[in-house]
């Protein structure tokens, strides 16, 4: 899997919009979610009552 540094993922999020209509709202939140997803599917049932889930502003 390659990493891709912030400036190309600012370019795959333009074309994805542009291309696919997808807004950035909605892109931000299925990521969002996928990350829960993979916190629940992944330390459920160790989970504590609470997790906190740190990240930056964005692209």
């Amino acid at each position: 899997m390659k990493a891709l540094t912030a400036t190309e993922m600012r370019e795959v999020d333009r074309l994805t919009t542009e291309r696919y209509g997808i807004p950035s709202l909605q892109m931000m939140e299925a990521a969002g979610k996928n990350v829960a997803d993979a916190i629940l599917r992944d330390f459920s049932p160790a989970l504590p009552q609470r997790v906190t889930v740190l990240c930056g502003k964005g692209n």
